[in-house]
Formats: C-alpha cells, structure tokens, sequence
C-alpha cells in the first residue's frame, strides 16, 4: 500500500476574522506539525465484573507549531503570528481558527475548521541561524466538517455534512434478459474510498470481475472475467462502502437474470 505523504495534509491558519476568513497556509518554513489529541478517559470497574471498563470522554486536541521564520511576502502566517507574539496576546486576541483540508481526497476536498487559540512559547535568536519559534495552537470544541475547493493557493470552506451514502446500478436490481458479456456499474452520490464488493451466483458460484473507477471515484465499473452463465441469477453485493467523509453504507444487494 503506498505511503500517504505528510505534503497531502494542508493545514491553514485564519489571520482575517470568523466573519470573513482569510486562510494563510502553515507550509512554508513550518518544520513539525504534531497535532497530539489527548483523549480524556474514565477507567472504572463495575462491581458485577473482575476487569476494568475504559470509555473515551473527550479530547484536548492540541497542535505543535514549530518554525524557521520566513519574511512575511513568503509566508504571510508567520507575520500574523509575529504579532501575536510582539502582542503577547492574551483572551480573544489569541483566538483564531484552523483549516485542515485532506488533500488525497477529491476536490471539493474533506476539510474541517476549528475553533483555536495560540500561545507563542519560544522565539529564538541564534547567531548564523535563521530566527524560529515554537508555538500551541488549542483546539477548542468540536470541529465543523465540511469541504474546501482551493484557487491559486487560496481555499474556501463550506460547512455542512454530506448527503448519507446511496446509488444506483445498471442493471437494475430485477432487471432481466441481462446480456452476459455485461458489465455492472454502480453509481455513487459521493466519492468511496473503500469497498468490498463481491458478484456470485444464486447458487453461490463466486464471478471473479475486474474493477473499474472513474476519476470522481463515484462510479464503478465491475467487468466480468468471462462471459456469465445463461439465464442465471446473479447477486452483485455492495459491501464495505466508505465515503471520503467517514460515512458508510449498510450492506446490500443488486440482483439481475442473464439472458440466453
């Protein structure tokens, strides 16, 4: 499987007001992004039960912000945390927000904004080295999800949660005098980033396929190795469906009948 490289995580930090955003992106001259989410756990033991019961309460999701400061044309982030710093900003001047956008997802791509503040924790001078800084960014409270579309570097949020998952195939379940040198295809209303689809016969008789998506990855198509059986029960079952937004979809089937 390969490996998701750090550079398809964007993250942004919004130096304009909740009103009107305006994102400039931690990249440049950032050299550590840890998000650590300090899950809040209870661990109790029931009286009826001899082991220990553990449930995740909440989390204090906090972000490491290391940096070699870069002028502020190159990287507008570092100036607005600049005067943060030169502030030393305490309550609601402190308060931002931050953009994640997951960028191995389709446009529009999967994205959350938080609620945050920063503290800056360490500017350093160092003689021969350029200037650095160490910063918290505190996520506050739960995130909104929803999607970005990115221009010239530049992204829009729009919060709002996605349609549940649903689709639709050609054949049609019930169709017919299928011709058996067909192929399947399944049309999602939102990107899948998993499944486990299978095709067998009524009688069990597993039909190996070979898979097809569309760049959207809505749409799959599913090719039968061979030519299917005559006048046959088919049952395509769409199984272990995932959308990029976290969404699944319960277990179901397409059936059809070959033709002669």
């Amino acid at each position: 499987m390969p490996k998701k490289k750090s550079s398809l995580m964007a993250y942004f930090i919004n130096t304009g007001t909740v009103g009107s955003p305006v994102w400039a992106s931690l990249g440049k001259g950032v050299v550590s992004l840890p998000v650590s989410y300090n899950p809040q756990v209870t661990t109790e033991t029931y009286v009826n039960e001899d082991n220990a019961t553990t449930s995740v309460d909440s989390y204090q999701a906090q972000i490491g912000l290391a940096v070699t400061v870069w002028d502020d044309a190159n990287a507008p982030a570092h100036a607005y945390i600049e005067t943060l710093r030169k502030a030393r900003a305490v309550g609601s001047e402190a308060e931002t927000q931050i953009l994640e956008i997951d960028l191995s997802t389709t446009s529009p791509y999967v994205a959350q904004v938080s609620d945050a503040v920063l503290s800056v924790d360490t500017f350093t001078v160092e003689g021969g080295k350029p200037q650095a800084m160490e910063n918290t960014i505190y996520l506050n409270g739960d995130p909104y999800n929803g999607t970005a579309v990115i221009t010239n570097g530049a992204p829009v949020f729009t919060s709002g949660t996605a349609a549940a998952i649903s689709f639709t195939s050609v054949p049609a379940t019930g169709a017919s005098a299928v011709a058996r040198s067909s192929s399947i295809v399944l049309t999602f209303n939102n990107a899948i980033r998993a499944e486990a689809i299978s095709i067998a016969t009524a009688a069990g008789v597993i039909v190996p396929f070979a898979k097809s998506w569309s760049a959207s990855k809505k749409v799959i198509t599913l090719t039968p190795s061979s030519t299917m059986a005559a006048t046959t029960v088919h049952i395509v079952t769409v199984a272990g469906i995932a959308d990029i937004y976290g969404q699944t979809l319960v277990a179901s089937t397409v059936t059809f009948t070959t033709g002669s």
